[in-house]
């Protein structure tokens, strides 16, 4: 999951990876991109 986010020793979120976050968004809107080609008559 891309907006996973891990924990430091103390408990509290890290930052995230933010580069990993975009790039989850950029293949979910190629696949949606696809998916509505394949869908139109």
């Amino acid at each position: 999951m891309a907006a996973h986010r891990t924990r430091d020793p103390f408990g509290r979120l890290d930052d995230g990876d933010h580069d990993r976050y975009a790039l989850q968004w950029l293949a979910t809107a190629v696949y949606l991109t696809g998916a509505e080609a394949a869908l139109r008559p």
